[in-house]
């Protein structure tokens, strides 16, 4: 009964050494090894013209067409007559991207640069400047106006015709 029992035990212990080197040799070990990347959309950051809010003087100056959601716009200063004649117009800028989990695409909204072509400066003078200068960041949801002025700085004494200007800025992610 001894020997049966010591055999028994015996027995039990190879069994479980075995079973322990045979899970040993089926079992395998794992690793992932990778880079980590991210690439730049510009399609996330969608700022833009909100028309809706856009207004001009209505006498000398007009927006050209809805500039609603486009980042481009045409203005027409026209019919002024007098010396010291102003013209102004005011196009709201609207920051109009998706928040990501709590990452919000702030703008950064840079100065804006008056280009002009064949543009006589005895005669007109064109500034851009921001409504709020102070805070040039704007939050998805927010927006700031950029103010185009034009004045006539002598009576004209014949007709002027067309001349072009641009007003260009950039909004970056801040």
């Amino acid at each position: 009964m001894k020997n049966r029992r010591f055999s028994l035990l015996a027995f039990f212990m190879i069994a479980i050494a075995t079973l322990g080197i045979g899970y040993a040799a089926l079992s395998d070990s794992f690793t992932i090894y990778g880079d980590l990347g991210a690439n730049m959309d510009n399609s996330n950051l969608v700022v833009v013209f909100d028309g809706a809010d856009s207004t001009t003087d209505g006498t000398y100056a007009t927006i050209d067409g809805t500039i609603d959601g486009l980042t481009s716009a045409e203005i027409t200063f026209a019919h002024m007559t007098t010396k010291d004649q102003v013209a102004t117009a005011k196009l709201v800028v609207e920051n109009r991207s998706t928040n990501y989990s709590g990452s919000e695409l702030d703008a950064t909204l840079s100065a804006p640069v008056v280009t002009k072509t064949d543009i006589d400066a005895s005669v007109f003078e064109i500034s851009a400047t921001w409504e709020n200068t102070t805070d040039l960041v704007i939050a998805p949801g927010e927006s700031n106006a950029i103010i185009i002025t034009v004045k006539l700085l002598k009576t004209p004494t014949a007709s002027i015709d067309a001349k072009s200007f641009s007003v260009t800025f950039t909004a970056t992610t801040a």
